[in-house]
């Protein structure tokens, strides 16, 4: 009863530490840009919650969190905030779960002592505030253990909810399903009389998973779970792998092969199977493929496998928090630097939690399962590779027992058996902190770079961007995607001529990225106020990949703006037959060039279909309002000019009227 009251203060500042944080990095580009892995979730999560769940390479990845999130999007709307907010409270409810298990494996104390520890781990608010499944894997794992710790009695329900949060966590994150096997031998070790009960723990652990794999049969014609688990391995087993960089090989190449976002990395796994196949390949042959070979190259090479896991446990037990999709810690830095300064690293965290291990006394059967789950984990990232994304599930269970050690330190003082705990706690202690490996320098540093690049061009703060871009470049100056982006926002800054000079540079680094080299010039010219020169690079673009209907689309809008309305309709329609990214300025600019060729019901057709497709988009307005102007139908354009105005704040004019665009940079 004297604890009542520590718990809820733990709670309160767990909030307010979470909400500071979601303020500080309010102010960050990548809060309302999702990049990489964030922004494949997002839009699937978009689509589920439009009811139009995605095409094959939704199969890529387990489909539970993205689900979740899109029915968080249906209801709260799809802004930065509301994902952000859904998994502050999983962060919370994983406190509370953090205590709660702690409690039942030794006592009250340590169960507060690991809740409090828990606040000061910056990584656990870092991923609450990413769209990504670790705040809900986290969340899962606790429930499955502490629904196992409360089956320790033979209670059915206790056994049911523990296997389907462990399902639900292998339906989020699939490396889950390592701790089947550990919490079944568990389960029944010393049991006797309970079939009843595992039957039910067994039903709840295979459920999720299967539902998953069923939805997808029924969805995609594959009966899996997620195929990114062949790639995944490879990525962690092959000659080039450090253990910590997710690279696959192809990703370069695929970085242009479609104007709208798609994951490098599944991608890239999709077109190098097929082409080493000869031959189209379902999903799942993609995933055995790639399966295939890491195992082939690890059973070919035993010595060089045992040497990169050996690594692999050195980046797992060290205090770096490694990164994957951004730089962490530079990122809580910059936008929450209380949190960086208050936060306790996982070095010291890992030596006190195995050291807290090791120790004699409390925990029971508990302890036993505390260390399956922790083996497991740990031996799921050492097989594939070791990131913080993906060491942060096991962290809770490693919070544990160094909450049991601190409590039993504080507790017996100079009665404390110290030797055995500094035996464990020192050697960790010395790994943690050490700089082999080069680990305090990303292996995908230039392309952690570009990504920051992007998100502050999506935000245009084109000069920080350009500055990432190079800082990019001065770490891989062979990469042309990043002198294209470069390029890019230097146009788009008004720099014209260092533009240019940039965007040749790319062409000569890599001639096949011309067709967009070509466009960009295109736009930089544009900017200038060059339409004739503009054109010249944009017919250059199209004879380089005659296929690329954007292009065509910027050339009639061109070809429109210089009065050439019979050439402009031909280059807008072969764009409308390409299936352009961009059909709205297309549309418009079609409406335009008819208007302008006194073909009046055509274009007023035209405009208005758009005007109802996008109510919201001013320019849509402006160009019906221009039709409708040209074609004597004063009340119509009235009409479009003052929703227009409703729109903007202002009335329409020639600069809202539909403008080529550059190509979309890459990812």
């Amino acid at each position: 009863m004297r604890y009542r009251w520590i718990l809820p203060l733990i709670l309160l500042i767990g909030i307010a530490i979470r909400l500071y944080y979601l303020h500080g990095t309010a102010a960050s580009p990548e809060f309302r840009v999702p990049l990489v892995d964030n922004r494949w979730y997002h839009d699937r999560a978009l689509a589920w919650a439009e009811g139009r769940p995605g095409g094959e390479l939704d199969l890529f990845r387990a489909p539970l969190y993205p689900f979740l999130l899109g029915q968080v999007y249906r209801i709260f709307g799809s802004g930065p905030y509301a994902a952000r907010l859904f998994q502050m409270v999983l962060g919370i409810a994983s406190l509370v779960l953090v205590f709660a298990i702690g409690r039942r494996l030794f006592d009250a104390p340590a169960g507060l002592a690991a809740a409090a520890i828990a606040l000061f781990y910056a990584p656990f608010v870092y991923f609450e505030n990413e769209i990504l499944t670790t705040a809900l894997s986290v969340f899962l794992l606790l429930l499955a253990f502490y629904f196992l710790l409360a089956s320790e009695g033979g209670g059915r329900r206790a056994a049911l909810g523990a296997g389907t949060s462990l399902g639900l966590a292998a339906a989020t994150y699939p490396t889950a399903l390592a701790l089947v096997p550990f919490v079944i031998v568990w389960y029944l070790r010393g049991r006797r009389g309970a079939n009843g009960a595992f039957l039910l723990l067994a039903l709840g652990i295979a459920a999720p998973p299967l539902a998953a794999a069923a939805w997808n049969a029924r969805a995609h014609g594959a009966f899996v779970l997620a195929t990114q688990g062949g790639v995944n391995l490879y990525i962690g087993n092959n000659p080039n792998a450090d253990g910590r960089t997710a690279t696959v090989p192809g990703w370069r190449d695929v970085a242009y092969e479609t104007k709208e976002y798609e994951d490098n990395v599944s991608l890239a796994a999709v077109r190098v199977a097929e082409r080493e196949a000869g031959r189209s390949l379902a999903p799942a042959e993609v995933d055995a493929f790639w399966r295939g070979r890491a195992l082939r190259w690890m059973a070919g090479n035993p010595a060089a496998a045992a040497r990169l896991a050996a690594q692999k446990v050195y980046f797992l037990l060290n205090a770096e928090e490694v990164p994957n999709n951004r730089l962490l810690t530079p990122y809580v830095r910059e936008y929450a630097p209380f949190l960086d300064r208050i936060s306790i690293g996982a070095g010291i965290l890992i030596a006190l939690g195995l050291a807290g291990l090791a120790l004699r006394g409390g925990g029971g059967r508990g302890r036993e399962l505390l260390l399956w789950f922790l083996l497991a984990q740990g031996a799921v990232l050492v097989l594939f590779f070791v990131c913080s994304r993906f060491r942060v599930p096991m962290m809770p269970f490693v919070v544990l027992p160094a909450a049991h050690l601190v409590v039993r330190l504080a507790r017996e003082g100079r009665r404390f058996p110290a030797g055995r705990a500094l035996l464990v706690a020192m050697p960790i202690l010395f790994i943690s902190y050490t700089d082999y490996y080069d680990i305090k320098r990303p292996g995908d540093l230039p392309s952690l770079l570009f990504s920051r690049g992007y998100a502050f061009a999506e935000a245009g703060d084109f000069d920080r961007a350009a500055d990432l871009y190079r800082e990019s470049l001065a770490e891989d100056p062979s990469d042309p995607r990043t002198l294209i982006n470069l390029g890019t926002v230097l146009a788009r800054a008004g720099r014209l001529e260092e533009a240019e000079e940039t965007l040749v540079q790319a062409l000569e680094r890599d001639p096949s990225y011309a067709p967009f080299v070509w466009n960009n010039l295109a736009m930089a010219r544009l900017s200038s106020g060059d339409p004739d020169g503009a054109l010249v690079f944009l017919e250059r673009s199209i004879a380089a990949d005659p296929n690329d209907a954007d292009v065509r689309a910027n050339a009639g809008n061109v070809l429109l703006s210089l009065g050439r309305y019979e050439e402009a309709l031909a280059r807008l329609d072969e764009a409308l037959r390409g299936a352009a990214a961009r059909e709205l300025p297309v549309r418009l600019g079609r409406a335009l060039a008819l208007s302008r060729l006194g073909r009046g019901e055509e274009a007023l057709a035209e405009a208005e279909r758009v005007a109802l497709a996008a109510p919201a988009v001013p320019e849509a307005w402006a160009a019906l309002a221009e039709v409708a102007r040209a074609a004597g139908d004063d009340a119509r354009a009235v009409e479009a000019r003052r929703r227009f105005q409703s729109l903007a704040g202002r009335p329409p004019g020639p600069g809202d009227l539909p403008i080529p665009t550059a190509s979309a940079p890459p990812r």
